[in-house]
């Protein structure tokens, strides 16, 4: 099976989206291999397919003019979303083959993957920075100091944003296992 690569001149539609995602395309790689890092061994996906099915959905949406900082965040989120979507795949086969142990673990682990991302939408829209901020840490493995300079900010600020991203996903959840 042949990897694919970056994004080049003969995979895009138009120049401008393409060389920049080829840009920031180590940095995705980058950020797919710390997030396969939290998943089970046993997963089929490796870091450069989901860096490159990442790449693949950003290249479907419109996506001349953005800030490559801006393209790096949605395509960690759609990382996300693809190892979302592929637990959900898993959590249907096991199903099927009638495993009830590993299928209540699985649909346990997945529930909460997918509480926390719309937990994280929710904070999204009442603080973009702070959910930025706990995507980079969370889910990048970013320190502060890294996180800082990634986003353009003090790392005072990002202190800041985490701490306040930390107390607000507590009571969010908090909240939500009373309901």
């Amino acid at each position: 099976m042949q990897v694919a690569g970056p994004p080049n001149a003969t995979s895009c539609p138009t120049a401008e989206p393409c060389q920049t995602l080829s840009a920031i395309y180590p940095e995705l790689r980058r950020i797919a291999r710390a997030l396969m890092s939290n998943e089970r061994s046993s997963h089929t996906l490796q870091p450069t397919a989901l860096a490159n099915e990442a790449v693949l959905r950003l290249l479907r949406r419109e996506t001349a003019g953005w800030d490559p900082r801006r393209l790096v965040a949605y395509g960690i989120r759609e990382m996300r979303c693809i190892l979302i979507d592929s637990g959900r795949r898993l959590r249907t086969r096991v199903k099927h083959q009638n495993a009830e142990g590993a299928s209540a673990d699985l649909d346990d682990r997945l529930a909460g993957l997918v509480h926390l991302e719309l937990a994280l939408d929710e904070l999204g829209k009442i603080d973009p920075r702070s959910r930025q901020v706990v995507e980079l840490r969370f889910f990048v493995g970013l320190s502060n100091e890294e996180a800082a300079a990634y986003l353009g900010i003090a790392t005072r600020t990002v202190y800041e944003d985490w701490q306040f991203a930390r107390c607000w996903l507590a009571r969010h959840w908090a909240e939500a296992a009373v309901d």
